[in-house]
């Protein structure tokens, strides 16, 4: 059975969640206080859960928030909401668990073509920098530094932390991490599951 993790404060939204889905799927409510693991796909109420991050499918009742969410190439959906969609994009979401590239939340490590891949704290921090962006976007390193080890680091460090992903990832040949002399980094469009 398909495991979904609902991340939400609001007990009636969590309720026709779980009644549309029960018969399918083994639901569990987590509220963004919550220090349990996420497991499966993961729904979050952007709404009661803002701070909850990497989720597969965002529910929200603010069009500005599912603007921003479209712009950036995240499923979201307006509440209320058709459940038959939520259910198309979990299914998705099922689906590329065997895919090409996905960010295994939980386990420090990644999945490419259903072979999980072990990362370190810093390599798999530095591929959520690449796979948080919308699809075909370079990643500049002072993003990267930023969001990776703060201040105090410079870009060559950058290069060595690329070097070891592309060590892990690319080992059949096929190239998982493009680079940019001006631009930075970017994920291969043709490795990343959208879900």
């Amino acid at each position: 059975m398909k495991r979904v993790t609902v991340y939400t404060e609001d007990l009636l939204l969590y309720r026709r969640l779980l009644l549309w889905f029960s018969d399918v799927l083994d639901f569990r409510r987590l509220t963004a206080l919550d220090t349990a693991t996420a497991e499966g796909a993961v729904i979050v109420d952007a709404d009661t859960c803002p701070t909850v991050e990497g989720g597969d499918v965002f529910l929200t009742r603010s069009e500005e928030r599912l603007a921003d969410f479209s712009r950036h190439g995240t499923v979201a959906f307006l509440i209320p909401f058709s459940f038959e969609d939520i259910e198309n994009a979990l299914q998705k979401c099922q689906k590329s668990d065997t895919g090409r590239l996905v960010l295994l939340k939980n386990e420090r490590a990644a999945r490419l073509d259903g072979v999980t891949v072990g990362l370190t704290d810093v390599e798999y921090r530095l591929l959520r920098v690449l796979l948080s962006v919308p699809v075909g976007e370079y990643v500049s390193k002072q993003k990267i530094v930023a969001e990776v080890w703060g201040e105090g680091v410079d870009g060559g460090v950058v290069n060595v932390y690329v070097h070891y992903l592309r060590e892990k990832l690319e080992k059949n040949g096929e190239k998982i991490i493009i680079s940019s002399r001006n631009l930075g980094y970017k994920i291969n469009e043709r490795t990343v599951t959208l879900c």
